[in-house]
């Protein structure tokens, strides 16, 4: 089963179904050997920008120490390795500063899947950000008097 992040608009619009965008959350071989390509392909400019400033002061830095080319490979290799497990993650970031919210994590085998779940579930339960969850009152639980407290925690009017 992959995991899928579902990221809907803000506006609600006629076409919001349409815009609903799904982003697996895997680590990401390209981003991993192509960086900066990946970021760049993937209009991760900031992180683009970022990327280049750590990889810069990195070799800087190496070369100010003199370490072995051995040991400057795997420094230089971390930046690339970050972004890799993070792929998902900036992608999310990017969507939500273009004005998408995270509105579910959907399991399945593919995308399609994916999708199919998110919207039968949405179909029955329809997500709002304004939603709260409903607790019914300690008078209609069958509780009588004061709650008690669990945990390590004072008891009420202590």
């Amino acid at each position: 089963m992959r995991t899928y992040l579902v990221f809907e608009p803000d506006a609600a619009t006629a076409d919001a179904a349409a815009r609903v965008t799904f982003v697996r959350d895997k680590f990401s071989w390209p981003a991993l050997f192509f960086t900066p390509v990946w970021l760049l392909l993937n209009r991760l400019w900031l992180a683009f920008v970022i990327f280049c400033a750590v990889e810069v002061l990195l070799f800087a830095a190496l070369y100010y120490f003199g370490l072995q080319d051995t040991a400057a490979d795997f420094v230089l290799l971390l930046p690339p390795l970050v972004v890799a497990f993070e792929a998902a993650q900036l992608k999310a970031f990017r969507l939500v500063r273009r004005g998408y919210r995270e509105a579910d994590a959907v399991l399945a085998d593919d995308l399609d899947g994916a999708e199919r779940r998110y919207f039968e579930r949405r179909k029955v339960s329809p997500l709002r950000k304004d939603a709260a969850p409903s607790v019914p009152p300690a008078e209609f639980s069958g509780m009588r008097g004061p709650r008690p407290v669990i945990g390590l925690f004072p008891e009420r009017g202590q």
